[in-house]
């Protein structure tokens, strides 16, 4: 056996398990892993490790083919066996797939924290192609302006009174985000501003039709002359 590797016995296992199974070690383990996470220096490290294994020749293959083993597949039926089994995992599945993670009152301090923007503000991809177009074609505009009391639309065109979303498929196909996005709508109308939703195909296909066809609102809707 090779100098300072040991084979350990399943009373080492066992003991092991045992240990990361008490509440403070897993409480211990949770705050050094945020304390590492919390490293900007960490997180490039991972990045470039990540994509150097991932660039590496065969590794994809490698990957492919020890999920496709008969024991790598009863490894994982196992573990998702045992993760169906604790406690309070299928309610917190049910919240995760049906989108209310949290209570109304949740809920609602997350609104007020985002609407105050204590956390920044980042772009979507689709969102990042309509602010270039919006820019090339030196459209004014907002991004996520805070407009009835508790929406933030993602393109605010002030002159003309229209408000432009970009609306990913995964996402805005949902039921409970179609009734948001039609209270929204609904708001937006009785305050006399315009919608216009782009899907994630509009975008990503041509972003230049887009930008052309807000151009064209913004020109039939000039802004009102101040008096």
């Amino acid at each position: 056996m090779p100098r300072g590797v040991y084979q350990r016995t399943p009373e080492h296992r066992e003991i092991n398990r045992q240990a990361h199974l008490r509440p403070e070690t897993r409480e211990k383990q949770r705050q050094a892993t945020l304390k590492q996470w919390r490293d900007p220096l960490h997180k490039e490290h991972v990045r470039r490790a990540t994509s150097r294994r991932w660039a590496s020749p065969g590794y994809r293959d490698k990957i492919k083919l020890l999920l496709a083993t008969d024991e790598e597949k009863e490894r994982r039926r196992l573990r998702n066996l045992s993760a169906w089994s604790q406690p309070g995992y299928r309610e917190h599945m049910r919240k995760v797939m049906t989108g209310k993670r949290h209570s109304a009152e949740t809920c609602a301090k997350l609104r007020e924290i985002r609407l105050r923007r204590i956390f920044p503000q980042t772009m979507t991809s689709l969102e990042s192609a309509l602010c270039l177009e919006f820019k090339r074609r030196r459209l004014k505009f907002e991004m996520h302006k805070t407009m009835f009391s508790r929406w933030q639309p993602d393109f605010v065109f002030g002159a003309a009174r229209l408000i432009v979303q970009a609306d990913g498929d995964y996402w805005h196909n949902r039921p409970e985000v179609r009734e948001r996005d039609h209270r929204f709508n609904e708001a937006a109308t009785l305050a006399g501003w315009t919608v216009w939703r782009f899907s994630d195909n509009e975008i990503l296909t041509s972003p230049t039709t887009c930008g052309r066809a807000v151009a064209a609102f913004i020109g039939h809707h000039p802004p009102p002359e101040s008096p």
